[in-house]
C-alpha cells in the first residue's frame, strides 16, 4: 500500500506584485489544480509564500484561501516569510529584499484565515508534521507553543511511526556550505535545536521550499528536499548567496510506503 502527497511551494499568489505576477501564478497554479482534479492525492501540502509578497495584503491572501480551496482535497497550509514575515538575520541577501518582519499578530492573522500555523495529521501508518519555520528564532509565544507542541508530542522520542516534516525553509548545513543564518535556511540556533529532535524521531524526510529550486541531499542524519517554486525561479543577484538546484517551475509527488519509506519525484508545470 502507498500515499499519496502533492507537495506545491512558493506559488505567489495575488495581484500586489503587477499583472505579470499575478498571470504567471494564476496560470501556473491552473496546472497544479488540474494535476489534483486528474488522480486527486491524499493531501496536498502548500509549503510557504502562497501570497506574492505582502504578508499583510487582504486581497492576496484572499485570492489564495480561493485557489485553495478550489482544490477539492485535504489541504495542509504552511506560512513562510512572504505570508507572516520574515526572520530578523538573513545572511547573504540583499538588504532591500529584506521584507517585514514576523511578528505575534501576523502569525495571528495568518491562522485566522488559515488554522494553526503548525500541526500534524496521520495518513495510514504514517505521521505528516507541519512545522512553522518562520516563528523559529522570533522569540513570539507561538515559537514557545511550538516548541512544547515538537518536544512533547509531534517530535518526541520513541515514537516508531515513520514521519514526513514539512516548513517552509531548510535546516542547515545546505550543500552550498552558507555559514550561520543564511537566508537559504531556518537560523541557525533553532535549527540545529530541530535537527537534533529530527534525528531522533523516525523522520523519513524533511521537505521544504523557499529557495525557488529543486534540491535533493542527505547531511548530519537527515534527508532533505527543497520543491522548486510553482511560479519559477527568482532573479539571482551578485550581491546574494544564490542556492543549488534546479529551477524549472513545478511541485513534488511524494509516495509513501507502509515500510517508512518515501520516493518524491518532481513534476514539472
Amino acid at each position: 500500500m502507498s500515499t499519496t502527497i502533492l507537495q506545491v511551494s512558493d506559488p505567489h499568489l495575488g495581484a500586489s506584485g503587477g499583472p505579470e505576477r499575478a498571470e504567471l501564478g494564476r496560470r501556473h497554479w491552473a496546472a497544479f489544480a488540474e494535476r489534483v482534479s486528474a488522480d486527486p492525492p491524499a493531501l496536498v501540502v502548500v509549503s510557504g509564500d502562497i501570497v506574492v509578497d505582502d504578508p499583510d495584503d487582504e486581497a492576496d491572501q484572499a485570492e489564495a484561501a480561493t485557489a485553495v480551496a478550489s482544490l477539492g482535497v485535504p489541504t495542509l497550509v504552511l506560512p513562510g516569510n512572504h505570508d507572516v514575515g520574515d526572520h530578523q538575520l538573513r545572511r547573504g541577501l540583499p538588504a532591500d529584499w529584506h521584507g517585514k518582519l514576523v511578528t505575534a499578530e501576523r502569525v495571528a492573522a495568518w491562522e485566522a484565515r488559515w488554522g494553526p500555523s503548525f500541526r500534524s495529521l496521520q495518513l495510514g501508518s504514517w505521521t505528516i508534521i507541519g512545522i512553522n519555520a518562520q516563528v523559529l528564532g522570533s522569540g513570539t509565544p507561538r515559537e514557545a507553543e511550538q516548541w512544547d507542541w515538537l518536544e512533547r508530542t509531534a517530535l518526541a522520542a520513541g515514537d516508531p511511526r515513520p514521519k514526513l516534516v514539512f516548513l517552509h525553509e531548510s535546516l542547515g548545513p545546505r550543500p552550498e556550505d552558507t555559514g550561520n543564518d543564511s537566508w537559504l535556511s531556518v537560523p541557525t540556533a533553532p535549527g540545529h535545536r530541530l535537527a537534533a529532535l529530527i534525528r531522533d524521531a523516525n523522520v523519513a524526510l524533511v521537505a521544504a521550499g523557499h529557495t525557488h529550486k529543486y534540491l535533493a541531499w542527505s547531511g548530519d542524519g537527515i534527508a532533505q528536499v527543497t520543491a522548486p517554486s510553482l511560479a519559477g525561479p527568482i532573479l539571482v543577484r551578485p550581491d546574494m548567496t544564490a542556492a543549488s538546484g534546479d529551477p524549472d517551475a513545478g511541485w513534488l509527488d511524494h509516495t509513501l510506503h507502509d515500510d517508512g519509506t518515501v520516493r518524491s519525484v518532481r513534476r514539472l508545470v
